[in-house]
């Protein structure tokens, strides 16, 4: 399970305040999405049809740009500052191999010690 970091005054932010409770929702969802599957902060058309399905998903993503939450390119969306808040792939695989390794030695220690 992964974590997502939100500053304990982000719901109050101006450019929060200027989207709407469904387009804040698709946000928190979008983050955590991206957490879950180390994006870096990207989220494709695709994965939007997933978190928010149809034409409302698209509305809420231009929302989501207009406020400059969330930023246009390609073929999905970046969300602003994502990696300033988040750690990054390289970040999060570097300590997954690092608590990895650890277990294997401790595991080994354990097992020499019987």
């Amino acid at each position: 399970m992964s974590w997502v970091r939100f500053e304990d005054n982000f719901s109050e932010h101006p450019k929060v305040l200027a989207v709407s409770d469904a387009a804040f929702r698709l946000h928190v969802r979008a983050v955590s999405y991206c957490s879950r599957l180390l994006t870096d902060g990207w989220v494709t058309r695709a994965a939007l049809c997933s978190l928010k399905p149809g034409r409302w998903g698209e509305r809420l993503a231009n929302e989501l740009v207009a406020a400059t939450l969330w930023e246009a390119r390609g073929d999905g969306y970046a969300i602003h500052d994502y990696l300033h808040y988040q750690p990054s792939r390289q970040q999060v695989e570097a300590i997954r191999k690092q608590r990895s390794e650890a277990g294997r030695r401790g595991g080994k220690a354990n097992g020499k010690q019987r």
